[in-house]
């Protein structure tokens, strides 16, 4: 502590370095690896934003987040450098609850005086690139590549044929490039991936669904779309997402057109061996053509699942067994247009189904006629924590809806003109949305729980 009271730095006028001597201090004593790290900040303008694992993604670009201690992982090093020795202004509150840094104007002083739009003019040609159709071949030949970020380059259609061979690579996000057909070939080969944001499954054997088999240390969220191309079911079967133990964002997705070419059992048996590891949080399953649902989504094998949505599975005839997730929050069910009942069977055999639930919402479900309730009461019925329910564009449903949900605040009704209302149960209502809804039919109170 005494070198630190006794140094000159305190002595340098600030009128003259523009930069607190308390700052300047601090700097000089980084180790010179973070010193790097802090620097490079500076290239943001004034108070940016940035994510906090994109910032790491770039330190490890230039090289700064060598492996200095150990075995650890380049990117565990980046993360205990932002929450130890270098320390930023988290905001907690921003959309999303994304951990993000903002660069503060002590920080950016620190290191450069820059202009302050100096650094977005340098890269405005990257700006341009959301045009992007195609990227350059040569990127198959950077070899020492670790990062490739294309999100929503929305105008992309493929990329370069030798990405399979960047076995260096560890991040690959081509989040919103929707007009990507398939994968590149030998996708298998980067096995040091742990963020693939989506794996497109192509027509031809080149990029099928088996290249994901070898990735083993991929973590976060994953997408695979085009499962409509697997034609042969043990190319699911190898992929083996029940090891992958760090995915805690999947989504499942087959092609939006329902032909005559679409094998509903094969895409039944697809599904069932894409099974993900219990450790999944948040599960979407959309344009799936099979009759109906594997037993793996029926049980309860998901005990950290908190998110789950069905979107457009538009064979299905029933919804599987869902009221045994214990730590479901979110549950969204939309286009299950052959759906008709929703029976006992949704609450999984259990009284108290739902028991974290908070979300749920139906929409676009034109022939769904009746929605079974157990009997139960407050304390012991399914949806105890349940606060918002939405029901839009089910034209038949001509229920009466559950008079016993406590914590209801809110209820959102579209185009559901045969759908009975009771209110006596809905003792915390605090807004409620009626549209297209003619012929409602309310239930005791309704008067005193209105707030347009």
């Amino acid at each position: 502590m005494g070198r630190y009271i006794k140094s000159k730095i305190w002595d340098l006028p600030e009128e003259k370095s523009h930069i607190l001597p308390a700052l300047k201090l601090s700097y000089h004593h980084l180790p010179s690896h973070l010193k790097r790290c802090f620097a490079y900040c500076s290239i943001f303008p004034k108070d940016y934003e940035f994510d906090k694992d994109e910032l790491i993604l770039l330190w490890m670009a230039e090289g700064f987040l060598q492996q200095l201690k150990g075995d650890n992982q380049p990117e565990k090093l980046g993360s205990q450098s932002i929450s130890g020795d270098i320390c930023f202004n988290f905001d907690d509150e921003l959309e999303n609850n994304k951990q993000s840094t903002a660069v503060s104007e002590k920080a950016r002083h620190l290191s450069f005086n820059r202009q302050r739009y100096e650094m977005m003019r340098k890269f405005e040609a990257f700006h341009k690139a959301k045009c992007l159709r195609t990227l350059p071949d040569s990127v198959g030949h950077l070899y020492n590549l670790q990062t490739l970020i294309l999100r929503n380059c929305y105008r992309l259609v493929e990329l370069p044929m030798g990405i399979g061979g960047l076995i260096n690579l560890r991040h690959v996000d081509i989040s919103g490039a929707v007009q990507l057909q398939e994968m590149p070939p030998q996708m298998g080969n980067l096995t040091n991936l742990q963020t693939l944001s989506d794996f497109i499954v192509g027509k031809g054997s080149r990029s099928g669904v088996e290249e994901l088999k070898n990735l083993l240390g991929l973590q976060g969220k994953l997408s695979i779309s085009g499962l409509h191309n697997v034609v042969d079911i043990q190319d699911a079967r190898s992929v083996n997402l029940q090891k992958k133990q760090n995915i805690k964002e999947l989504t499942l997705k087959w092609s939006s057109d329902f032909g005559e070419s679409r094998n509903k059992m094969n895409e039944r048996l697809v599904l069932e061996w894409l099974q993900p590891h219990r450790n999944l949080e948040k599960l979407t399953i959309a344009f799936y053509g099979g009759p109906n649902f594997p037993s793996w989504i029926k049980n309860p094998s998901f005990p950290l699942m908190t998110h789950l949505v069905l979107k457009n599975c538009k064979i299905c005839t029933s919804l599987p067994a869902l009221g045994q997730l214990s730590l479901l929050k979110n549950l969204h069910i939309e286009g299950m247009s052959e759906v008709r009942t929703i029976d006992e069977d949704f609450y999984g055999g259990i009284v108290k189904s739902f028991p974290s639930l908070e979300f749920l919402k139906f929409e676009n479900m034109p022939t769904w006629k009746d929605w079974f309730f157990p009997d139960a009461d407050e304390q012991v019925g399914p949806f105890p924590f349940l606060r918002e329910l939405t029901i839009r564009r089910c034209s038949k449903l001509g229920i009466q809806l559950p008079d016993c949900l406590p914590s209801l605040v809110k209820l959102d009704i579209f185009g559901c003109p045969n759908l009975k209302v009771p209110f006596s149960g809905f003792a915390s209502l605090g807004e409620l949305s009626l549209e297209e809804c003619e012929g409602v039919v309310f239930r005791s109170g309704v008067d005193s729980c209105l707030e347009h």
